[in-house]
Order: structure tokens, then sequence, then C-alpha cells
């Protein structure tokens, strides 16, 4: 992640240093995670990077994982914005980040979230038929917990 300036060291007016969380948000700190993620996604949209975009979705799913709807509800922002910052050349992307969020916000509605339903439906209406079918493996995938 590419979100400090010039050396890539310490925390400078306006700049981010995510190697200072690592460790933390590797031991599954949600607060390093939610760092991590809230500043990359920062950084991605002051300076339309799309890869630090990518890096912060990373830190917002695992942040995520841990179930709390507050972070459900940040990694779909996320990933909305990295949406926003591909290119219309990169469909497999925009439809991969379609699917995740449909499978997402599918999960959300079944737990009763109220306003779950009213973005799946507006969603999956603006997204591709292939985005659409990758949503149901991706729901799937996200409910097999291997046990």
């Amino acid at each position: 992640m590419q979100m400090t300036t010039r050396a890539n060291t310490g925390e400078r007016s306006g700049s981010f240093n995510p190697f200072r969380y690592l460790s933390a948000a590797a031991a599954g700190d949600i607060e390093a995670q939610r760092t991590i993620a809230e500043r990359g996604i920062a950084h991605a949209v002051e300076h339309c990077d799309v890869l630090a975009a990518m890096d912060a979705a990373v830190f917002a799913r695992l942040a995520a994982a841990h179930g709390m709807r507050d972070d459900q509800g940040r990694l779909l922002s996320i990933l909305a914005i990295v949406g926003d910052l591909a290119t219309e050349d990169e469909v497999d992307l925009r439809e991969s980040l379609a699917a995740e969020s449909l499978a997402l916000i599918s999960l959300l509605a079944d737990d009763g979230e109220e306003c779950a339903d009213q973005f799946l439906l507006s969603i999956a209406e603006h997204s591709t038929p292939t985005a659409v079918e990758l949503s149901k493996h991706l729901r799937a995938a996200m409910l097999d917990k291997g046990e």
C-alpha cells in the first residue's frame, strides 16, 4: 500500500503509514483493520488510486468478517468506491465488485437488515447478468464456514 509520501516512512502531514498497523491487523485487531481500511480508502479517493482502494478493501473485508454491521457497511461503501475508481475498461473488476456487494447485501437482508432489500434490488437492477450469477457463487462461499 503506497499511502505515504517520499520515503514511505513515518506519518507526516497528509501521509499514512499502514505498516504501523499491519502486525496488529494481521493478529485480528479490528481497530487496526478499520484504521487501515478507512485511511487507505481516504488516500485512494484523494489520489484516484484504485490499487490503494483495493488494498483498503482487503482490510475492510477482514474487519467485516468479525460480523459487525458497521464494518459490513464500511466494506460495502469501499467496494462502491473501488468500482467508481475503476475504469470503464476494467469490466471484470467492476463485475466482481458488484457481485461481492450483491452477495454481502443478500446476506444482510437474510439477517433482517432493514435497508438491505432496497439496496439489493437497486444494485441487481444496475448489474450485469454475469455479476448477478457470480454473486450467487460468492454468497455460497461466504456462507461456507468449513465446519
